[in-house]
């Protein structure tokens, strides 16, 4: 509705009025109590400054989008503070320095801008990949079973580095070994006799309470963010570019076929849980309660996005529609249960709105932009002008803090979700990063 993307784009603008000054961003988000209190973990403010997640680069990558005389200064201002605050061990796409790297990549609009700057972090992203890559190399040669998140997924491994790289197509060897690591991944292993997904991860997949009897025999991880799905959507938007290697369409095949097998059916719909424990892989049966989160970062939204990218990069338009189908009815329940307590990208509806945006622009649907529209209104009622970032989070979870700047779980986020929406945007910054196009 053009009513609805002119208001977008107002209070997209708003938002991002609030994050023009770097140092007062700082002063606002470092403010003694605002804090998150996660259990088993010391309070902490939700700020990184060099971080993609919740950091400057984030907010630069708005200000690119964003665009115009002043935009670009504020961008190159964030970026500035963006190199200055990383820190040695930051690493990842919404960690270290690609993401950095993202943010002036898209933010560039002359040939040759910050060249010197991308080309010395596409070396060092290189010998990241390397340093993630030479110990899972080894253990696949071995046949030893067992990898970790952040070897392989798109927050803190080597899919999110490859996002990176596939932007910037200037580093295509080091894409092609990812690829190629990817694909090593998806073969079947074999643990205590038993044939399953190679993608079998020691310990809980909860980064922040590690200890869950259900996983104490390790899990495969399924959402977008730390699990399967996100290697299943760069090799999708790997293959549709034309960046292809041994094996490649098989891998997605399998990694397909496992996800479709684990759809859980629960009150009359299916849906994916966030995590499958070794003992469910190996009994066919789910171990404990298990529901859709609704979510960009994990459940069904995020999962089915990715069949749908896999679908279109193969052709296949049974997969496209089955994946279209089970997202839709996802959001369905989500928008009648009110299921999402924020405006985010990472698990509010900002996500969900991005998601949304990526389906509506390619298949041109008017079921979808209308989604689309009811989307962006949800996104719109958590911002309001009395709290300093101009969106509110949910006063039930007391455990976070409440004044959230950055690209995954604040404001700049969900100020890029809503200006995507207001000029029917495909493809760009906010999509690219989550890995929807």
């Amino acid at each position: 509705m053009r009513a609805t993307r002119e208001r977008a784009a107002r209070i997209a603008g708003e938002i991002a009025a609030r994050l023009v000054d770097p140092t007062g961003v700082v002063t606002a988000v470092l403010a003694p109590d605002n804090l998150d209190r996660n259990p088993g973990s010391p309070p902490r403010h939700p700020w990184r400054p060099g971080s993609l997640a919740s950091g400057h680069p984030g907010i630069a990558l708005l200000f690119g989008e964003l665009g115009g005389a002043d935009g670009r200064a504020t961008m190159h201002a964030h970026l500035s503070a963006a190199v200055t605050g990383l820190h040695a061990g930051d690493t990842g796409l919404f960690g270290g320095l690609a993401g950095i790297g993202i943010a002036a990549s898209f933010g560039a609009r002359r040939p040759g801008e910050y060249a010197g700057l991308l080309r010395e972090i596409d070396d060092r992203v290189a010998a990241e990949v390397e340093a993630l890559l030479e110990p899972e190399r080894s253990r696949l040669a071995a046949g030893v079973a067992g990898t970790r998140m952040g070897s392989f997924d798109l927050i803190s491994g080597v899919t999110g580095l490859g996002r990176y790289l596939l932007h910037r197509r200037e580093t295509a060897g080091t894409l092609v070994a990812i690829l190629d690591y990817l694909v090593g991944l998806t073969e079947p292993i074999t643990v205590g006799g038993t044939t399953m997904a190679g993608w079998w991860t020691p310990g809980s997949p909860s980064l922040i309470t590690r200890e869950d009897p259900r996983y104490t025999m390790g899990h495969f991880n399924i959402g977008q963010a730390h699990g399967i799905a996100g290697p299943l959507a760069l090799l999708a938007l790997a293959y549709e570019a034309g960046v292809t290697v041994p094996g490649h369409e098989a891998a997605m095949d399998r990694i397909c076929s496992w996800l479709r097998s684990q759809l859980r059916i629960g009150n009359g719909y299916a849906y994916w849980p966030s995590a499958v424990s070794l003992v469910e892989e190996v009994a066919g049966v789910p171990n404990g309660p298990s529901g859709d989160r609704s979510a960009w970062c994990y459940g069904t939204p995020g999962v089915a996005h990715s069949l749908h990218l896999a679908g279109r990069a193969l052709d296949r338009p049974a997969l496209r529609q089955e994946a279209l189908d089970l997202l839709w009815h996802s959001i369905d329940r989500a928008e009648r249960a009110g299921a999402l307590g924020d405006a985010n990208l990472c698990h509010g509806w900002g996500g969900l709105l991005t998601i949304v945006c990526q389906v509506a622009g390619h298949d041109n649907s008017r079921p979808w932009q209308r989604l689309a529209d009811r989307l962006a209104e949800r996104t719109m009622s958590w911002c309001v002008p009395q709290v300093p970032f101009g969106v509110r989070h949910d006063p039930r979870h007391g455990k976070l803090a409440r004044d959230r700047p950055g690209l995954l779980e604040g404001a700049a986020g969900v100020a890029l979700a809503l200006h995507g929406y207001a000029i029917a945007d495909v493809g760009g910054p906010g999509a690219a990063v989550l890995l929807l196009g």
